[in-house]
């Protein structure tokens, strides 16, 4: 399963800001986020929540596994996609040694997609398995949601500081290139004093909203 975020700015993250600063408005794609980076622990800024969206995943594969192999021993296609899943994310949040690649074996536990049960079981027998392992992925996957969302949150607050941050600096540019570029400083040999300044500044300070708050 490949599911990406579409991400232009990340200040969170080096490997996306990276790409970002190649990126140009000419490129068909902005740089992305792939669910591996954010989910496996590779992305700085998402290491919380991806180390508990891999304990979730641990948990929920290994209960999964119990219910299977009890009751459907002969899936094996099931049981080793659920034991691959449960491998990768006992890597990731007990050794934290899931890198992106290794996010692959999870990405069917995410998706809730496994083989089907192959074993001989009564209809109700097949469909309360059924039910059961899909509640376990569903929390995985529900796990998965929220560890993105809150890089998403994150990543929006840091865009927002440093747009704020960008504001501020452009207005104090303002602030000290005004005199000059108003035409203020003529006949002042290239200076401008104090008082103009104070005086250019309160007058912009009254015209726009740009000035930061006090």
């Amino acid at each position: 399963m490949h599911v990406r975020t579409n991400i232009k700015r990340d200040p969170l993250c080096p490997i996306v800001r990276k790409a970002a600063q190649q990126w140009t408005e000419e490129d068909e794609n902005p740089p992305r986020a792939t669910m591996a980076h954010l989910l496996s622990g590779a992305c700085p800024g998402n290491r919380e929540q991806a180390r508990w969206f891999l304990r979730v995943a641990r948990a929920q594969t290994g209960t999964a596994i119990s219910k299977v192999a009890q009751a459907a021993p002969d899936s094996k296609d099931t049981l080793k996609t659920l034991r691959i899943a449960h491998v990768a994310a006992l890597k990731g949040s007990r050794y934290r040694a899931l890198d992106e690649d290794g996010y692959d074996a999870l990405a069917p536990a995410v998706g809730g997609v496994l083989p089907a049960l192959v074993d001989d079981l009564p209809e109700k027998s097949r469909r309360d398995l059924g039910a059961g392992v899909t509640r376990n992925l569903q929390v995985v996957a529900e796990a998965a949601t929220g560890a993105v969302q809150r890089w998403i949150q994150l990543n929006d607050e840091a865009t927002a500081r440093i747009m704020k941050r960008e504001e501020h600096i452009e207005w104090l540019r303002k602030l000290f290139a005004g005199p000059t570029a108003s035409g203020t400083n003529e006949g002042h040999d290239g200076g401008s004093s104090g008082r103009e300044r104070r005086r250019w500044a309160e007058s912009e300070v009254g015209e726009t909203d740009d000035a930061p708050s006090t």
